[in-house]
């Protein structure tokens, strides 16, 4: 009698274990947000049509890809060793119900890890800032630090430097040599609006103050700093 009440115990934790699973993975795939791309392959295809949005890390993981939004449309998956570069069409409203329209932008780089299990170190990091200094963000899972459960990790690329990869470890070093040469961002580093988080908006700050060459112990914020709100 106490072998068939442990038989049947095991078999309800299966059940519930099971059914939590299947739960989860209708919340991860079952209500597809399906947005405008392009995809291209390293083989050299070139695609258009529209992928599957799912988090910011199954994003660098793989796509599902769709020819069309209509309801019988199949997905093709391409893992991202596969994949050169894709984008994607996303929107963003501010706090009057404005929507703003853009374009968020992945490149396939060797990362140290992949961004979860199940994925490879050829990763689809996405860029985040453009101009005398190019920033890469690369989310990953880290779930045995319960402090920060996704990590994120910033690369810098700037023509005839070295490759930069910065993380909360090593960003108030990195960063000070990164922008030595605007002292007054430099000045601002740790501040509010000036922390890890926001490497974006800073990359921003000091490509701006390149391209306008003010006063480098004037801080001058660059005026579309407002879209780093996105993030």
């Amino acid at each position: 009698m106490i072998n068939i009440i442990r038989i049947y115990n095991l078999k309800m934790k299966l059940i519930y274990f099971l059914s939590v699973f299947c739960l989860m993975q209708f919340n991860l795939y079952g209500q597809k947000e399906l947005a405008k791309a392009y995809v291209n392959l390293l083989n050299g295809d070139k695609l258009e049509g529209y992928v599957e949005v799912i988090n910011d890390i199954e994003n660098e993981a793989k796509i599902r890809f769709y020819n069309s939004k209509e309801g019988k449309a199949k997905a093709k998956t391409y893992k991202s060793k596969s994949v050169k570069s894709y984008g994607f069409e996303a929107s963003h409203e501010d706090e009057v119900g404005n929507i703003y329209k853009y374009w968020r932008h992945y490149k396939q780089m060797t990362m140290e890890r992949p961004p979860r299990v199940m994925a490879t170190s050829e990763t689809l990091v996405e860029k985040v800032a453009e101009g005398h200094i190019v920033l890469y963000k690369f989310k990953f899972d880290t779930p045995s630090d319960t402090e920060y459960p996704e990590s994120t990790m910033y690369i810098v690329k700037r023509e005839g430097k070295k490759e930069k990869r910065i993380t909360r470890d090593n960003f108030k070093m990195e960063t000070k040599k990164l922008f030595a040469d605007y002292t007054a961002l430099v000045t601002q580093l740790g501040k509010k609006q000036f922390k890890f988080d926001n490497m974006k908006r800073m990359v921003d700050d000091y490509n701006y103050w390149m391209e306008n060459n003010h006063d480098a112990t004037v801080y001058m914020m660059n005026p579309k700093i407002f879209m780093d709100m996105i993030d």
